[in-house]
């Protein structure tokens, strides 16, 4: 013992306690000496050939009954177990780890609210973040994405440490949650359980270190498939406005897990996937074996007391690694905080075994696994952005067949740079009436750019814009002949940046032209008036028919006329269930001084009143055969 104070008779404090300690002790081991002071009482004993493990356990778990502590240990070449109280202390009821665990749920659903609606593209002010708490949509989502999965995680991870520790007879707490309102946490700085007892053997500091990181790095496996699966599905696109931004690192798993899915390179973070990248990062972390931490308690149990020296050398590998990514400060500063050298357990004797070695080896495949030594990154984002816009609302017109419609586009360089830009067209017909699809060569799609045609037909256009101006392009969509009532063209506008591989913009714009569902026909395209008989007037039968798949009105309306002519429509509203026709009289009157064989051309005009736009002109012509009644004679 050195300069230790040795006592030869009973005192105050633990030392009036030799004798009843000392008949416990002779139990288990055969004692040869007994020394004390006001701390401890020290025994020198002879281990049984079969081992200390079991009797001193047996031993521990008695004086554990009497309130005290045993530890064995051997120095100079001789087996000593120290015998302490055992600390009292004030034990807190489950109500604490209930009330905990209520407020990182409300915490960790308002920080996934935030992180839904950012995924979602919105940019939130300081009072969004208050504001959002109103948001059921928000809530719930947030709910189902992330504060389910990364309290499933840390969850998991804490109960597997609790199962352990009664698993190896120790005094264990139920876990506490950590509640931190966002939003600058994740909703929690994460769990612990309260071990009220030293730990008994290197197997049980490795097996409780061990099985909270191995569990929650089982569940944090498929939480972080599930988010990048969704990812893969239904990708949110990141606008690259400039600014600055944040992005993770991903470890070497996350990233072959990434590997596995389809997701698109400038794909915001789903709120599971980043959850089950937080459940890693929480893994590596437990893991780094410094102090009290997870990683810790099993290099104490792999490597004893050498093990204060990976200890020191991970606090320092932690501050360097701060320059990297300032989070790593702050895990040092809470391993300095823990303590940075491991205490021994009270069996520090009993060697692991090999199955025990393996899980220590196991645990540090996770570590390399899950860390990244630049978890997460800031970077600048170039301000490259491009819109198109078309004047017309909604973006859909309606085209007569054999007429077309000019689309006037705007593509905008909303960035800071000047760029080489593509645009391209891609198109689709329908029928709003049946199935039928594929007859885009019946369409012709003409654009052009200052009066000058520069794509047919989806040829594609390449053009130089500078940073912050507009080019205007007129987009020309032609319907045939042959085009049918109610079928459509879906045009679809696309622009990207010509500089490098990856698209790095797309702007789309869908335009949306359909055929009239208005017909107009007549049995009499040409009508002769004789002139020297009465009535001197033409009337021409007219048939309306509502090709569309609504109720309509159809409006007629004369629109060209010669002049000094008269004419009229009987009816000029027509109400029309879909496919039904009507008819109505055109009455056309000559003008006084029209001559022989005189040909006039009139339009008329039947429209949608529901669907603006949708319009069919019929030409009439009307020819006199006849001019005595304009004639006059001498005789």
């Amino acid at each position: 013992m050195g300069a230790e104070k040795v006592y030869t008779t009973a005192s105050d404090g633990i030392a009036a306690q030799v004798p009843l300690v000392r008949k416990r002790v002779e139990l288990y081991f055969r004692v040869y000496d007994v020394r004390w002071n006001d701390q401890h009482i020290q025994f020198h004993v002879t281990p049984d050939v079969s081992g200390v493990e079991q009797p001193f356990e047996a031993l521990r778990q008695d004086l554990k009954l009497r309130g005290f502590i045993p530890l064995i240990t051997q120095e100079r070449g001789e087996t000593l177990i120290y015998i302490t109280s055992a600390p009292g202390g004030k034990r807190t009821g489950i109500h604490v780890n209930m009330i905990l665990l209520a407020l990182t749920i409300f915490t960790t659903v308002w920080a996934g609210a935030i992180l839904w609606s950012d995924y979602q593209g919105m940019e939130l002010t300081a009072m969004d973040y208050l504001r959002i708490l109103t948001d059921g949509g928000a809530l719930a989502r947030g709910a189902l994405f992330f504060s389910l999965p990364l309290l499933t995680i840390l969850g998991v991870h804490e109960s597997a440490h609790y199962f352990a520790s009664k698993r190896h007879g120790l005094d264990a707490s139920l876990p506490f949650l950590i509640p931190v309102p966002p939003p600058m946490t994740l909703g929690t700085f994460g769990a612990f359980i309260s071990m009220r007892e030293p730990m008994p053997s290197k197997k049980s500091l490795l097996d409780v270190g061990a099985a909270g990181p191995i569990a929650g790095f089982l569940v944090a496996i498929p939480v972080a498939i599930i988010g990048l699966y969704m990812m893969s599905v239904d990708p949110v696109i990141v606008e690259p406005r400039g600014g600055i931004f944040t992005a993770i690192n991903p470890p070497l798993l996350y990233y072959f897990l990434s590997g596995l899915f389809t997701i698109p390179e400038n794909a915001s973070l789903h709120p599971t996937a980043f959850a089950g990248w937080v459940g890693l990062l929480i893994t590596a972390f437990n893991l780094l074996p410094a102090g009290q931490l997870d990683g810790g308690h099993i290099s104490r149990a792999l490597f004893g007391e050498n093990s204060r020296y990976i200890s020191y050398v991970t606090v320092g590998a932690l501050f360097v690694m701060g320059f990297l990514f300032q989070g790593w400060f702050i895990f040092a500063l809470i391993v300095l905080f823990m303590g940075a050298r491991h205490p021994p357990p009270l069996n520090d004797i009993t060697p692991l075994d090999g199955r025990r070695i393996m899980i220590g080896v196991i645990c540090v495949a996770i570590l390399f696994l899950s860390v990244h030594p630049q978890p997460l990154v800031a970077f600048e984002m170039e301000d490259r952005t491009f819109e198109i816009d078309v004047d017309v609302e909604d973006q859909a017109v309606t085209v007569a067949p054999g007429s077309s419609v000019t689309y006037s586009v705007t593509v905008a360089n909303g960035g800071h740079y000047n760029e080489d830009l593509e645009l391209s067209f891609e198109t689709s017909t329908g029928n709003m009436t049946s199935n039928d699809t594929g007859r885009e060569e019946l369409w012709e799609v003409t654009i052009t750019m200052d009066d000058q045609e520069i794509s047919q037909n989806g040829e594609l256009i390449f053009f130089e814009l500078e940073d912050g101006r507009k080019v205007k392009l007129d987009v020309d969509v032609r319907a045939g002949e042959e085009v049918g009532f109610g079928e459509f063209l879906r045009l679809e506008l696309n622009i990207s940046r010509t500089q490098d591989d990856s698209e790095v913009r797309w702007s789309t714009k869908e335009l949306f032209t359909t055929a009239s569902t208005v017909s107009l026909s007549t049995s009499d395209p040409l009508k002769v008036i004789v002139v020297d008989e009465l009535p001197n007037i033409a009337r021409v039968r007219i048939n309306v028919k509502n090709q569309g798949t609504q109720n309509d009105t159809i409006q007629l309306e004369i629109l060209e006329i010669p002049e000094f002519w008269a004419a009229t429509l009987n009816t000029t509203l027509i109400d029309l269930v879909p496919q039904q026709a009507a008819w109505t009289v055109l009455t056309v009157d000559p003008a006084l001084n029209a001559t022989d064989e005189e040909v006039a051309l009139l339009i008329v005009r039947a429209h949608s009143t529901i669907n603006e736009g949708a319009y069919e002109d019929l030409p009439v012509e009307i020819r006199l055969e006849q001019t005595d009644r304009f004639s006059s004679s001498d005789d």
